[in-house]
């Protein structure tokens, strides 16, 4: 469970992602974990500065909406796809889970998971997170995971944007290399 912990802290780190720098390329590119995103023209992201990791980016939408690419090596020895659904189930276990959907990513098999959860002690809303993941060993590397989310207030649909956004950077998403 202490190793469930740290990786909701990780994905929490991600969803408010603080000590950001904002920029408006039209393509992210992430060396260290081999993959790249085309972006929508004018999405502005936020990526981690040095000496933080890079792991990915996050973009905020409109009304409270915001969407984010990651990816991060697993560390709970996870090897299948179907054992990560199970584990970011066990995370979120809080939260009423639809799913998960087949579907893919860069290619490779992925599911698409959505969470519907409560208000926290801390005062946060009751939101909604759609996650899509998948998992990939890169040459000389350990099994990495790689998400694109999406998370908006819940009780409101996610705003068209923000879904057209989300579904930009899915079909946008490519591994770099083999």
């Amino acid at each position: 469970m202490k190793d469930g912990m740290s990786r909701a802290a990780k994905v929490l780190c991600w969803v408010l992602l603080a000590g950001c720098a904002p920029e408006a390329p039209d393509r992210y590119s992430n060396p260290e974990y081999d993959y790249a995103v085309r972006l929508p023209r004018g999405l502005r992201i936020e990526t981690s500065t040095p000496p933080n990791p890079n792991h990915g980016f996050r973009a905020r939408l409109p009304p409270p909406a915001s969407v984010w690419v990651s990816a991060d090596y697993e560390t709970e020895n996870v090897y299948t796809l179907a054992e990560e659904v199970e584990s970011v189930r066990e995370i979120w276990r809080g939260c009423r889970m639809e799913g998960p959907k087949t579907a893919t990513l860069g290619g490779v098999a992925a599911a698409e998971l959505t969470f519907h959860c409560p208000a926290t002690p801390a005062g946060e809303g009751p939101k909604t997170m759609k996650l899509l993941l998948t998992l990939r060993t890169p040459p000389d590397r350990g099994v990495v995971v790689y998400t694109v989310g999406l998370r908006h207030p819940q009780g409101t649909r996610a705003p068209a944007e923000a879904e057209r956004v989300y579904r930009a950077l899915v079909h946008g998403f490519s591994f770099t290399r083999g």
